[in-house]
C-alpha cells in the first residue's frame, strides 16, 4: 500500500501539471494521494467562537500607546495570534493584491507590510518590557518573504487540508486573507476559525507563543491569502540566536538552547509540516 502511494505521488509529480492541472481537468473527486486518514478532520468544527480572537486597533496608539502594548502583550502571551485593524495598509492596496498577485501590486503591498512590521516589532518589544528598538536591532525584520497562496475550490473538503497543521519559523507572520476563510488556529487543544484579518505571531523564550495553525479546504473559492514572513537574513551565517538576555534571571531561566540559523532551518525543512513544533527540539 505504501509503495502504491509512493508510485502514485511520483507519477503525479512527473506530470508537472500540479494542482492547477487537477483544477483545469475539473476533477470531481480528491485524488487518493491528497486524502487524509479517516477521522483526521473529525475536529473540523471549532469549539471556540471566532469572536474570542483578540483584535487590536492600532489607531488607539495615538490615544494610549501603553494600552495598545498591554493588549498586544496579553494576546501574544495567551493566544500567540491577534488581528489588527487600522494598520495603515490602504484598502486599495489590499484589494489589488487579493485581485491578483502581480509584480507591481506585490511591491507596493510589501512596502506597507514592512512599515507595519516595524511598528509591530516596536510594540512587541515594549510588551516585553524592553526598549522599542530591541527586536529590530536583533535583525528580526532583516528579511521579508511575501508568499501568495491560491486554494482552488475543493470537491470533497472533508477529505483533505489546504495546508496541514504547523507553526511558522518566522519571527512574525502578517497574513492577509480574502473572505472565503478556512484558517484555523489551535487554542487549548481546540481549533478556532479565524475571521479574515491580518495577524501576527512572535516566539521568544516561551513568553510569546508561536501558534499552531492550518487551512481547511472549501467548496467555495478560490481562496486567496498573502503571508508576509519576517525573519533574519536567510543566508548561512555564524550568528547565534537564543533567549533575550535582558529577560533572563534566576526566576526566569532560559528554556531554549542557543542555535544558529543554519541549525534551525536544517531541521525545520527536513521535518516538514508534520504538526509538531521544531522549536521544541531546542528546549532545555
Amino acid at each position: 500500500m505504501e509503495l502504491d502511494s509512493y508510485n502514485e505521488r511520483k507519477a503525479f509529480d512527473e506530470t508537472k501539471a500540479g494542482v492547477k492541472g487537477l483544477v483545469d481537468a475539473h476533477i470531481t473527486e480528491v485524488p487518493h494521494i491528497f486524502r487524509l486518514p479517516q477521522g483526521t478532520l473529525s475536529d473540523k468544527k471549532p469549539s471556540v467562537s471566532a469572536s474570542a480572537i483578540p483584535v487590536v486597533d492600532l489607531a488607539e496608539v495615538d490615544v494610549s500607546r501603553e494600552r495598545v502594548v498591554e493588549k498586544i502583550k496579553d494576546a501574544a502571551e495567551t493566544w500567540g495570534f491577534f488581528q489588527v485593524i487600522n494598520h495603515g495598509v490602504p484598502l486599495s492596496v489590499i484589494e489589488e493584491i487579493k485581485g491578483g498577485v502581480r509584480r507591481d501590486a506585490m511591491i507596493e503591498y510589501s512596502k506597507h507590510v514592512m512599515t507595519l512590521g516595524g511598528f509591530l516589532f516596536e510594540l512587541l518589544s515594549e510588551a516585553l518590557g524592553l526598549h522599542s528598538e530591541i527586536l529590530k536591532s536583533m535583525d528580526c525584520m532583516k528579511a521579508l518573504n511575501v508568499v501568495g497562496h491560491y486554494y482552488p475550490p475543493c470537491p470533497q473538503p472533508d477529505l483533505t487540508f489546504g495546508t496541514s497543521q504547523h507553526s511558522d519559523s518566522s519571527f512574525i507572520t502578517i497574513l492577509l486573507q480574502d473572505q472565503i476563510g478556512g484558517l484555523q488556529i489551535l487554542r487549548k487543544d481546540s481549533w478556532v476559525d479565524v475571521t479574515p484579518l491580518p495577524g501576527a505571531l512572535l516566539i521568544t523564550n516561551d513568553k510569546f507563543i508561536s501558534v499552531e495553525h492550518r487551512v481547511l479546504t472549501n467548496r467555495a473559492g478560490p481562496r486567496i491569502s498573502v503571508a508576509g514572513f519576517f525573519s533574519t537574513n536567510m543566508l548561512p551565517n555564524s550568528t547565534v540566536y537564543g533567549p533575550i538576555k535582558e529577560l533572563l534571571s534566576e526566576e526566569n531561566p532560559p528554556k531554549y538552547k542557543d542555535f544558529t540559523l543554519e541549525e534551525y532551518n536544517k531541521g525545520y525543512f527536513e521535518k516538514g509540516l508534520d504538526g509538531t513544533s521544531h522549536l521544541s527540539k531546542f528546549k532545555i
